[in-house]
């Protein structure tokens, strides 16, 4: 696991973190946050280290007031 604080869900199985909203973009080489908003898909953005797209994820639900 990552931190206490990170989690606060069990692991998500379909995609290559574990993360609900985070997966790695091969590509890029970098972790990709996205989260469904309003019917639409939202790109957080990139990141290199997965702790740092994990908090990104948490951080943008908390300001929109998204329940994940």
């Amino acid at each position: 696991m990552l931190t206490k604080k990170l989690d606060y869900k069990s692991l998500y199985t379909h995609n290559s973190s574990g993360i609900r909203g985070v997966s790695f973009d091969k590509t890029k080489k970098k972790w990709e946050v996205k989260v469904q908003r309003a019917g639409q898909r939202v790109r957080v953005g990139f990141f290199d280290h997965l702790r740092d797209a994990a908090e990104a994820h948490t951080a943008f639900l908390e300001q929109n007031q998204i329940v994940g």
